[in-house]
């Protein structure tokens, strides 16, 4: 209620409001929930930005324009004549030029000042009425730069704290004891609730204060997400995965090792942890477990493809998992190869102009036929069937190539039923066409060659690929999908900073946005 009314006074002057506080403090999600009781009343439309650290000021205008009506020649407004509300998160994100200026700040605080912005094609100064600022974002540190004060004299400051031990203890042990009750587990599993989360919350807090990022290990960033995500793998077993407490900790521990664990890159570093993790389970659970029954992977799998139930469960030893798993490749050799979500029913997905599945053919047949299951197969295996059945799954796959990761992860999308989509850029738009040898190039009157073709930005091919994904997704199939993205792909950082957003607030740039909410509407 203290922060929904400070939301409001900062409504009646005008000013900008700015949520600080470290990454998973509940920045977004104060906000979101504050907007969206708003919302409901009708009289509140809100526009929501995520900036990168490349974000540009022209894109963030066409978002905002894109989001208000205009109302007279140079007056744009909400939509029914509604109060608006920009909230921009990770504002201190976008890097300084090689002036020391940030034009996507600089774009805000102009908008703050005079209320309005010049029209970048009419060259006219347009007026936003009835629109608030709100910020968020994270204290100066790991790229983020101190605001310039010029815009943060605008801005009225509101620090939020990350969750203290009391308060996570229990929002955790409310959700878990609440979904143990639901689910009518024996009495010893209920009884372990509260040591589970207390071992969660002693085990996060060692390895934030232990593993730190380092430039050699730079994803060594712990956050209060890789609780919720860990607790959300655990709530997908059901009470036939969990007969008993020592069913329960083997399922905690898995969750563990996936949420942390496959994070660490050294030897020392995952050796010091297995060390820990064993300490913790024996004094918070009165056993006398050891390294072999906990930590290491290849005997403590979870999956939920072992039975035709698909129930989350532990897997028997992965010799026994080996026919399944054999059965999965011959299906998806004999369906050509075709990674998608209904293919055993011989349906294929539409990925569009721009995208490829890769996956038919030839090609599907070669991987197929050469996929040997030895146990760090099967243990990546399992690995990606476990974020393909988590809400908003992702993952980045490293390794040399050759080393079979686009061919594991097809087969576990074959495997979760989900539909795969791939972007592949298109350089015939950007080559010209054949010449005779003895025929000059046609010229422009600068002298520069003259494409003979229409070019089209990898940039531009790729949000068309992010169309066409995002309708088939939620639209024109509503089928679990996923999204394959290479290196070899990314060569304009926009794509880079497209999935950040995508990621970040589930939505796209603007001119995708656009089209994407009149096909929407009119479908």
């Amino acid at each position: 209620m203290a922060r929904g009314a400070v939301l409001s006074q900062s409504r009646l002057v005008a000013s900008i409001l700015f949520y600080l506080g470290a990454v998973s403090s509940g920045k977004t999600t104060v906000v979101t929930h504050l907007l969206d009781e708003k919302r409901e009343s009708g009289t509140l439309h809100t526009i929501r930005l995520c900036f990168s650290a490349r974000t540009k000021a022209d894109e963030v205008q066409q978002t905002v324009e894109s989001k208000l009506e205009k109302k007279r020649k140079n007056q744009l407004s909400a939509p029914g004549g509604r109060e608006c509300v920009l909230f921009v998160d990770d504002v201190n994100l976008p890097l300084p030029e090689k002036t020391g200026t940030q034009p996507a700040i600089e774009f805000l605080r102009q908008f703050q000042e005079f209320k309005g912005f010049y029209d970048s094609k009419k060259i006219q100064w347009n007026v936003i009425e009835k629109c608030l600022l709100l910020l968020g974002g994270a204290p100066p540190s790991s790229g983020r730069k101190p605001l310039p004060p010029r815009f943060c004299r605008h801005s009225l400051s509101l620090r939020l704290a990350e969750p203290d031990n009391v308060s996570t203890q229990k929002m955790f042990l409310g959700i878990l004891t609440g979904y143990f009750e639901a689910e009518g587990v024996n009495a010893d599993i209920r009884f372990a609730a509260k040591p589970l989360v207390d071992a969660t919350i002693e085990l996060y807090t060692q390895v934030k204060e232990t593993f730190l990022p380092t430039p050699p290990r730079p994803v060594y960033v712990f956050s209060f997400r890789n609780m919720k995500t860990l607790f959300q793998g655990i709530l997908a077993a059901k009470k036939t995965s969990l007969p008993d407490k020592d069913a329960l900790i083997r399922l905690w521990n898995h969750e563990v090792c996936r949420t942390f664990y496959d994070r660490l890159m050294t030897d020392e570093d995952r050796q010091r942890f297995r060390t820990s993790l064993v300490s913790l389970v024996n004094r918070k659970f009165s056993l006398e477990w050891n390294e072999t029954l906990l930590v290491y992977p290849s005997s403590r799998l979870w999956g939920n493809f072992v039975s035709p139930e698909r129930l989350y469960e532990e897997a028997p030893h992965p010799k026994q998992v080996l026919p399944i798993l054999e059965t999965f490749r011959d299906e998806l050799f004999a369906s050509g190869g075709a990674t998608t979500a209904g293919a055993r029913n011989g349906d294929t997905a539409d990925t569009g102009d721009a995208a490829d599945s890769r996956s038919t053919g030839a090609r599907g047949r070669s991987a197929g036929s050469s996929l040997v299951f030895f146990s760090e197969a099967v243990e990546h295996l399992f690995k990606l069937c476990r974020i393909l059945m988590l809400a908003r799954g992702n993952a980045l796959l490293v390794g040399v190539g050759g080393t079979g990761k686009q061919t594991l992860f097809r087969l576990a999308a074959f495997i979760q039923e989900t539909a795969v989509v791939e972007f592949v850029a298109a350089t015939s738009f950007h080559s010209t066409c054949s010449l005779e040898e003895d025929s000059p190039p046609p010229t422009t009157r600068t002298g520069e060659p003259q494409p003979t073709e229409t070019s089209v930005s990898v940039l531009d091919q790729f949000r068309e690929c992010e169309k066409s994904f995002l309708l088939q997704s939620g639209l024109s199939r509503c089928l679990p999908t996923a999204f394959l993205l290479t290196e070899t792909q990314i060569v304009d950082d926009g794509i880079l900073q497209d999935i950040n957003t995508l990621l970040s607030t589930g939505e796209v740039k603007s001119p995708v946005q656009t089209v994407l909410e009149a096909k929407v509407r009119f479908s």
